[in-house]
């Protein structure tokens, strides 16, 4: 009978690199096509708008939400 670890090992999955830092690395010359995969999708940039609600239509809106 063989003693030991009978636990599999598992490989952390390496943390996200900072948009930031991968910036860092182009503006040095540096390859950055390792971070980028093309397998999701171009998203808009978001809008922001600041909106005044009469109280009813904030009620309304909340119990549609």
């Amino acid at each position: 009978m063989k003693k030991g670890n009978s636990m599999k090992s598992r490989r952390k999955k390496p943390k996200p690199v900072s948009a930031e830092a991968i910036a860092r690395f182009a503006d040095r010359g540096k390859d950055i096509s390792r971070f980028f995969t093309n397998a999701g999708r171009m998203m808009e940039p978001v809008q922001r708008v600041n909106v005044d609600l009469a109280g009813p239509m904030l009620n309304q809106l909340d119990s549609v939400a």
